[in-house]
Parts: structure tokens; sequence; C-alpha cells
């Protein structure tokens, strides 16, 4: 994601914890439209940080559809769109993690 080595003694078991929450969640939305019935709520905001940008740890929703129905939900929403992070913005995060964790 930012260009550091990947240590897969860490990564692998931290990927294995994050595939069972997102099973958790899955069950936990079950047939409702969000995680507290037909009301959007404070849940969808806190998963949905997570969800919507799983995919730059290399992580997919596929194996997990209700969650990517939510998530497809949660990017049609004007202010979670207006909300998310601009790319220029990102890439000075990246910027900032690399140079923390390397020193440089």
């Amino acid at each position: 994601m930012i260009g550091l080595p990947i240590d897969s003694e860490v990564v692998e078991p931290a990927t294995q914890k994050v595939l069972r929450i997102l099973t958790f969640l899955e069950e936990l939305l079950g047939e409702q439209k969000y995680f507290a019935g037909s009301d959007f709520t404070l849940a969808e905001v806190t998963a949905g940080t997570v969800l919507t940008i799983i995919n730059l740890a290399g992580l997919s929703l596929d194996k997990h559809p209700k969650l990517k129905i939510l998530t497809e939900n949660l990017n049609q929403r004007a202010a979670w769109i207006q909300s998310l992070p601009k790319d220029s913005a990102m890439e000075e995060f990246k910027t900032m993690m690399k140079a923390r964790f390397t020193g440089s």
C-alpha cells in the first residue's frame, strides 16, 4: 500500500482476524438493510469507514455479498461521497506514514 516491506508472519494472522470480523458483520447484518434494521446509524458509519477502503489492504468483499451491498449503498450517499478523502490527501498520508515507519 505504501511501499513498505511486508512481514507475512504478521500480515497473515491479521488478515485471518479481519476475515472473521467480516463474517461476523455479514451475519449481524442478516437480511436487514442496516445493522440496526431499517435505520442508518453510527454502526454503518463506523463499519463503513473500513469496509469502503478494505480493498487498499488487498482484501475483497466478494465473499461477503451483504457487506458489499451495504458498501455500495454507502458510496451512493451524497454525504458519504463528500466525506471521502481526495486522492491528493491519500498520497500525502501515504508519504507521511512511509516516512514515519522508515525514518526518511
